[in-house]
């Protein structure tokens, strides 16, 4: 008997298995011949290559001013400029005149044609490991916060790694990748007048995304549910009023198979 309920088995994997199995290309006299128009229009968008330009507006520039660790992030630039679809590039320069590393952000931005800053500072490893100013375009990566933890094998790596991470970061807080397209608070603010036209308070997918990482971030979650919900759950308070004490001994009775319910005394 099992020799045969193996065999029937081992019969029905064989025949799904040919089943998912795509059937092979058709050739020989069969075999649909390829249209010429076609092909020869799919040869000339392949000669033809591909093209892009730019349009009039300001540009987001990833300063690293860290002096002599300073890197080039052309092709972090040219990778989120494609994917992004935005101007970006990427110079080395030095703090200047500028008193801090966010005052440099905030002297670049006034330039017109700089309509967002990245900076990539050292700036101590008890400040802040990335300061982001929305309204005025302007992020600092501190990347002493960076370095720290990093494993004792391919620590630059890992270092290079978090870096670039953090520059895409950036770049999306400010130029605008947190705006929600849904009626919401969370839309793009570049002066204070502009706070008059969005909505009052977040939308539900941007609560959603606050509770899903309350976690990650350790925040305390508030829990809300009816009465009865909550004391099924065992996390609702002691009954207030004759509403709840009904609520209370009720639940209490069906987990203890109808037996007389202890009801707690009122707050």
């Amino acid at each position: 008997m099992r020799k045969i309920v193996f065999a029937l088995a081992l019969a029905a994997i064989t025949g799904l298995s040919q089943a998912q199995t795509p059937p092979p290309p058709v050739v020989g006299p069969q075999a649909k011949a390829p249209n010429p128009k076609v092909e020869a229009r799919r040869a000339e968008r392949a000669a033809a290559g591909i093209v892009s330009r730019r349009t009039d507006g300001a540009t987001v520039r990833i300063f690293d001013i860290r002096g002599e660790k300073s890197a080039d992030w052309t092709s972090v630039a040219t990778k989120i400029q494609n994917f992004c679809s935005v101007a970006v590039d990427s110079v080395k320069s030095d703090k200047g005149k500028s008193a801090t590393s966010l005052d440099f952000g905030l002297d670049a931005v006034s330039d017109p044609a700089i309509g967002a800053a990245v900076v990539i500072s050292c700036d101590g490893g008890n400040r802040p490991a990335l300061t982001v100013l929305p309204e005025d375009g302007v992020a600092v990566i501190n990347a002493d916060r960076l370095s720290a933890g990093l494993p004792a094998e391919k620590g630059e790596t890992v270092f290079n790694a978090r870096l670039e991470k953090e520059i895409w970061r950036s770049v999306a807080f400010v130029a605008g990748g947190y705006v929600s397209d849904y009626p919401c608070v969370l839309k793009a603010v570049s002066k204070t007048s502009d706070l008059d036209a969005v909505a009052q308070m977040t939308c539900p997918p941007v609560n959603g995304k606050v509770a899903a990482s309350a976690k990650v971030f350790g925040l305390a979650q508030v829990q809300t549910a009816p009465y009865g919900v909550a004391v099924a759950q065992g996390w609702a308070p002691a009954p207030t009023n004759d509403a709840q004490r009904a609520i209370w001994n009720r639940v209490q009775a069906g987990k203890s198979g109808n037996a007389p319910a202890t009801t707690p005394p009122a707050k």
